[in-house]
């Protein structure tokens, strides 16, 4: 199955500026997977400049929100510590 697939830039789906595109193919039978955009330099630099267009909003968000899967990340990792963590027996005498 093929499938046609666009980049995303600006918060749209978009395809390449001159509309160039190849074929993926799946490393292991090397069977067609998709057509992708065979994006261009225009199409980089479009895409930077709607990442640093984005860039001072998001930069506020993280600040004045905290993320909080940070938070919940912490606390599985010290929950799952104790949860792996076991305890040896001591070495039987003579070992």
């Amino acid at each position: 199955m093929s499938e046609h697939v666009r980049m995303w830039i600006g918060g749209e789906w978009v395809d390449a500026e001159d509309g160039a595109t190849f074929d993926a193919t799946s490393p292991s039978t090397g069977e067609v997977i998709g057509t992708v955009p065979e994006g261009t330099r225009a199409d980089a630099s479009r895409a930077i400049s709607a990442a640093q267009a984005a860039w001072p909003a998001r930069g506020r968000a993280q600040v004045e929100q905290p993320s909080a899967s940070r938070h919940t990340g912490q606390a599985t990792r010290a929950s799952s510590a104790s949860e792996i963590t076991v305890p040896l027996a001591p070495a039987a005498p003579g070992r």
